[in-house]
């Protein structure tokens, strides 16, 4: 997988982000093969339904209803073998949120998710980390 190269980069104007709009929000319903892109802002995206394989440099991740992953800035991915894929993809930039999580003393725990040449994580871990979500357990979040 490390192989993969960006065909195209989706900028902050394609997705409407700017200073007084820090955070978008798109509902997409996915019906053709994505080509491997990246994006100059952070990508938080929830699987409402369907399947689908998400590529990274790292890994291929089977994707199905109720997975959260995030794809920091710059990172490469590409999706395939679409079945129904409807996901909502949340948009902004980490940075602007920087003092605010360096003030709450949360550190590179945190960070690591949104800057993937801040510190070791991503070595250790692929550069779009996948998580699943459970319902049952009130909202909450756990890694695959």
């Amino acid at each position: 997988m490390s192989n993969l190269h960006p065909r195209f980069t989706i900028n902050q104007a394609n997705v409407r982000l700017s200073a007084r709009h820090p955070v978008q929000w798109a509902r997409v319903v996915v019906d053709s093969p994505v080509l491997a892109h990246d994006h100059e802002f952070t990508e938080i995206c929830l699987v409402l339904k369907g399947t689908g394989i998400h590529i990274t440099e790292a890994s291929a991740v089977d994707l199905q209803e109720n997975q959260i992953f995030i794809v920091p800035a710059g990172s490469v991915h590409a999706f395939q073998k679409l079945r129904d894929l409807e996901v909502i993809n949340i948009y902004f930039l980490p940075e602007w949120f920087l003092p605010e999580i360096q003030f709450n003393g949360e550190g590179d725990g945190i960070l690591s998710l949104f800057f993937p040449n801040r510190s070791h994580f991503v070595e250790k871990h692929a550069p779009s980390m996948s998580l699943k979500f459970l319902p049952r357990l009130g909202g909450k979040s756990c890694a695959n």
